[in-house]
Parts: C-alpha cells; structure tokens; sequence
C-alpha cells in the first residue's frame, strides 16, 4: 500500500520536503518517487524491511540500474523473492495505464476536480502534510506491533490523504489511492496462493424490491436498509477471506452502502458466493455479482449471477408485518414509535440501524451478537473498536482526525429518510459509465470512478433544496421542488453516458422502485435521458404528448451532435483559401440546412419548454431561462446556442450559394 507514497511529494507536496527530494536525487536521478518514499518512511521509523521494498521497487527497471548500489548502501536490499513479488505487481498494475492520453477530461480525475478537492487538504479539510506526519508516526508504530491492525490504519491514511490525487503527472485518470491499493491486492493474492489467477468481483445488492416496503411513516426503512446492507457487505467478504488468512481491507478495492468491488485469487470465490447467499437471506434483496478475469491489460467477463434471498415461510394465523404485510409468529412491537407499528423480526432488523449510529464513531462487524445482527451469517455489528473484530469501518467522519485515532478506513453514508413535502424524484445512473471503462479494461478508471462518484454525487446536493435518498457507486436518487431544480443539480453532471428518469412522487417506496426500474431500462437501451410522469392528473394528450417530445429529444440530440461538424465545415467555407475546400464545404452545408430547418429547431425548443409546464414549474420563469434548463439536461447548453447562431447564418450562406 505505501509503494508510491514518495509521489505524494515529488508530485503535490513538493515545497513542504525540498531537502528529502534533493536527498533522493543524489541517490538517484530515476524513479524519485521510490527513494523519497523510503526516506520520508525511515524518518518515520518504519521497519527496514518495509523502507527497503519501497526504495527498490523499481530496482529491477533498466533505468535504475546505475543507481542500485547507492541505494542498497542507504536503505539495505531486499531478497530476490520479495523483489520479484514486488515487480509482478507492479508490472501486472502497470499494464492497464500503458498508452494511456496525457490530458483527457470526463475522467475519473476530472470529477475529482469538480468536488473541489484540493491537493493540500485531506477528504476531511484537515491539513494534509500534519496529517500524514501523524498518520505515519502512528503506522510505524503499528507495523512493529500488530501488522493487521498496520493494514487497517495505513488503508485510512492513504483514503484520507489521497483519494483524489493522480498516482502521476502523466496518468491523469487515476487516483493515487486507487494505485495504492490495486497492487496490494494483487501482491497479497501472489504471495498467499502464487498459482492462482486473479479475479476481479462487482457486487450491488437490489434494494429497490425492499426498498418499496417504505412509507411515510416508516421514512428510515430505508436509509436503515442501506446501512443493514453496507455492514452485512463488508462483514461477509472479511469472514470469507479470513478463512484464507486474507485481510479485507487489502481485497476490498473500493465501496459503497450498496457496492463492493474486489481483487482475489479465483479459489477464494466459490466460498464467497456461499457466503453472499447468506448474507442475501439476512438483508432479503437479490444480490448481483459480477466475475471477472484479470490478467495483465485485460479484464473479461466469466459470469453473471444474481444470488435470490432464500425465504422461510411462515405458518398460517400469524399477524401481518406493517411494512412487508408477510405473516409472522414473532413479531416486534414498537408503541413508543408508533402503537400501531408491528414488525416481523427481518424488517424490525432493517428498519432501525438508522435510529443506532450517529457520526464520528467506529463499528466493528464480530461474529455472533451485537447492536443488530445477520442470524443466517452469524455476525454482528458493535460499537468501538473490537479486539476480535472481522472488519472496523467510522461512519460520516467530520476530520481525518477522527479517522486516525480509530485507525479504521473512513465511509460517508450518504443516505436520509423521505421528505414528503418534495414532490419531484430523479435519479441518476452512471453504470453504463463505469461498464465502458470495464470493456476498455481501465481497471483504475473502474476503481477510482466507485471511490470518487459517492463524493461527486452528494456534492451535487450541497446548498440546494435537495434531499438525497441515496448515494451509491454508481448513482444517486434523490428528491427536490420542481423540474426546474432538478436541471440546477444537474449542472454538475455531464451526461455522457449517463442515465437520468424524473418522476413525480406517490408513495415513497413505490416511487424509489419505479424510479430504479426507469434507469435500469434506461441503461439496457443506451438511454442518456428519459422525462416521466406518474401523476394521475395528466390527460391522454399529455401523456402522448410526453412520447412525442422523448422521441424529439432523441433526434434533436443526434442533430446537435452533427452540428459541432458542421461549426468546422463553416469556419472551412468562410475563411479557407483553398477553392476545393470551400467547394466542399458549401455543399455539405447545403446537406445540413435541407434536413434541419430553423423553424422546426424552435417547434422543437417551444415542445421542450411547453413539457416543462406539465411538471409545474415556475410559470413566472422567462422562456429563455427554461431553454437553458432543458439545455443542461440535453447535455446541450452550449451546443443549442451554437444551433441557433449556425441556422441563422446557414440559410444566408444557402440563399447565397
């Protein structure tokens, strides 16, 4: 994990260790970023052990050759199997960044940008050079004690310090935290079976089924839902690799309430799929995981496989679950809350973690009893810092500071009840995103996009009238006022690739269900956006109305996109000096302006702004203000200014021809 450490110098902090970075470049002119790693972790204290693999693990690059011996009489050497381990890792991390473009945006690292996260600060906004002195004083320490724990702490450092930060100057879609933490995983899995392949594993559990179980009188089913289903998670994966002597926070590449992604030797996995079949019965949603193979440059599809919760039934004569109406002899009662209330235990089990956590403290997931459990894994979930523990996470930390003194990685639930007086609901998917990162084997794009897209996301929310549901690793669903104020939240996003559905509210858990059924068809047929209504007061001409408009937005895009052609075709015509050029320019504009005229353009925007109505915005709104909402959710803004501007010269230039 601390490999690259020395980067976070060489490439951000420079200024704060100029001596340790002229120190390091009289050792060696190449790959500084491992001699000022091993300097910055001997000043530290770290075992010589720990700082002799840091300084040579590019030892065995041609480049570092005339430099090995100073560095072996400064730092030590490292036998020839540690140093081949080290290599394959990092060579197996290196084959999925080669020809990779030097400045590319909508990247990973470009959301980072948007946050506003800045390099001198930490997830948290403490200072990020205290942070790391500290951090690693502690780490020594820990490395010389309990390794395990080392493991743990030095996972919450690194999320901490670097989660945002590119792990160099000339791969600027992955996170530094992302290229910490692949070649551990992969270092651990050769190290501990050297004859397997390696796999890589997406699992999302399906909270929308359960999800539809929430009322208004029940508005923390669901954000207890997503806590019951982030802990049941990660407490699963750590008891299946623990069977193996393997530690969680190694494996577990990236997470959300509802996401895990995982690097693994392949005869771990049939033992976890036992394990999230169990874990599937406790949380009562379908689980769906996805295998891959991983080898060097290349990730491929072996199978799909969507784990069903395995029900109990219950006798006949047994009284009803408010929320999943199923019968059952051992029901819960809560007349505190609400003398009515009656629960079956797996809903009571769900429904009130939410009431149990608050912010800044540590749970540890332990096997058997705690504040709630998983009866078919037989875990539980206590508060503090657990001798035995499986796994320790601290929930929405306000500092780094208090994720140090836990010494567990750091995990900001973004989750909240309903608002039942916010009528509109949108959701946003990027999973198509994140699949064509996948097909184009950008394993750290995959991994830093599910550790950045939480962060993003919620930043959307930050001084607006917004309330989020959830935010996951690969979207969010959230409510709001109106339309109109969906299309400011939107601002932020840049649609490609995404998928976006907007309905307006009935009942909470139907709404949310009806909602993730929308994206998800929306993601099977390479949707980028799609408007609905479930209200009941449209009429049969709204309704067709709304199907004519969803095919114009479909074609109005597609013609948008040919215009920014036709902008170079113009700029060719008006100012080329080659007669041939502008030949040809002029008749593919003739081509343009004979499919596309100015009148159906503005039919089109006016259709647009009319639909906007029947989501009751603000009729007080001006019509050019509305043209620049629905401009944003087209992913258009800039591209309808040019449409207009372009139509209006190109039927000069055609009457001119």
């Amino acid at each position: 994990m601390l490999h690259d450490i020395g980067k976070i110098f060489t490439n951000y902090l420079s200024d704060h260790v100029p001596e340790t970075i002229a120190d390091a470049k009289r050792i060696a002119s190449s790959h500084i970023h491992a001699v000022v790693g091993a300097i910055v972790l001997e000043n530290a204290g770290f075992p010589k052990e720990i700082v002799a693999a840091v300084a040579h693990h590019h030892s065995k690059s041609t480049r570092m050759i005339p430099y090995i011996g100073s560095i072996s009489k400064r730092f030590g050497d490292v036998n020839d199997r540690v140093k081949d381990v080290i290599t394959k890792s990092d060579s197996f991390d290196a084959s999925f960044r080669r020809g990779e473009e030097t400045e590319v945006k909508g990247e990973p690292i470009d959301i980072a940008r948007k946050l506003g996260l800045s390099v001198f600060e930490s997830l948290h906004g403490d200072e990020t050079t205290k942070l790391i002195g500290d951090g690693l004083t502690k780490l020594a320490q820990l490395c010389k004690e309990n390794i395990s724990k080392a493991i743990s702490f030095s996972n919450a450092l690194l999320r901490e310090i670097s989660i945002h930060l590119r792990a160099s100057q000339s791969d600027p879609i992955i996170s530094l935290y992302a290229h910490s933490k692949i070649p551990a995983a992969i270092t651990s899995s050769i190290v501990n079976f050297p004859k397997n392949d390696l796999r890589l594993i997406s699992v999302k559990v399906g909270v929308s089924e359960r999800a539809r179980y929430a009322t208004a009188n029940v508005a923390e089913y669901f954000a207890g839902l997503h806590l019951y289903s982030y802990f049941g998670l990660i407490g699963c994966v750590a008891k299946s690799l623990q069977k193996f002597n393997l530690n969680a926070d190694v494996h577990i590449v990236a997470e959300s309430s509802t996401h895990l992604l995982l690097i693994l030797p392949e005869n771990m996995v049939e033992e976890l799929i036992e394990d999230f079949q169990l874990f599937a019965n406790d949380v009562l949603c379908p689980v769906e995981l996805e295998i891959f193979d991983l080898s060097p440059s290349t990730i491929s599809l072996l199978k799909s496989i969507t784990l069903q919760p395995e029900i109990q039934s219950t006798p006949l004569g047994a009284e009803s679950c408010s929320i999943c109406k199923k019968p059952s002899k051992e029901v819960v009662r809560f007349p505190k809350i609400d003398k009515d209330l009656v629960l079956c235990p797996y809903c009571s089990r769900i429904a009130f973690p939410y009431r149990i956590f608050t912010s800044n403290r540590a749970y540890s997931i332990v096997e058997d009893e705690g504040l709630f459990v998983y009866p078919s894994l037989k875990l539980g979930v206590v508060e503090g810092v657990a001798d035995k523990a499986l796994i320790g996470r601290i929930l929405n930390p306000t500092s780094s500071q208090n994720v140090l003194e836990c010494g567990f990685p750091s995990v900001d639930l973004f989750i909240g009840p309903f608002n039942k007086d916010l009528k509109v609901w949108a959701g946003v998917s990027l999973h198509k995103l994140i699949q064509q990162y996948i097909r184009e084997n950008k394993l750290h794009a995959v991994v830093s996009l599910y550790q950045i897209i939480p962060l993003f996301l919620s930043k959307m929310f930050v001084g607006r009238d917004v309330n989020p549901i959830e935010v996951t690793s690969s979207g969010t669903i959230f409510q709001c006022t109106s339309l109109n104020q969906v299309a400011i939240v939107l601002k932020i996003i840049e649609p490609k690739d995404v998928a976006i559905g907007i309905v307006k509210s009935g009942a909470p858990g139907m709404t949310y269900q009806k909602l993730s059924i929308m994206l998800n068809k929306l993601i099977e047929r390479n949707g980028v956006i799609a408007v609905y209504s479930v209200d009941n007061m449209l009429t049969q001409d709204d309704l067709h109305k709304i199907k004519e408009i969803r095919l114009k937005i479909s074609n109005f895009s597609a013609f948008i996109k040919s215009l920014l052609r036709a902008r170079d075709i113009m700029e060719m015509y008006l100012y080329s000096e080659d007669e041939v050029e502008r030949i040809y320019a002029k008749s593919e504009l003739l081509r343009l302006w004979t499919h596309f005229k100015k009148k159906e353009v503005e039919e089109s925007l006016n259709d647009l702004v009319s639909f906007i109505g029947i989501f009751g915005s603000d009729e007080t709104a001006q019509e050019e203000t509305q043209k620049e909402e629905i401009s944003e959710l087209l992913e258009n803004r800039e591209c309808v200014q040019i449409l207009i501007k372009l139509v209006d010269i190109g039927l000069e230039v055609g009457e001119f021809v």
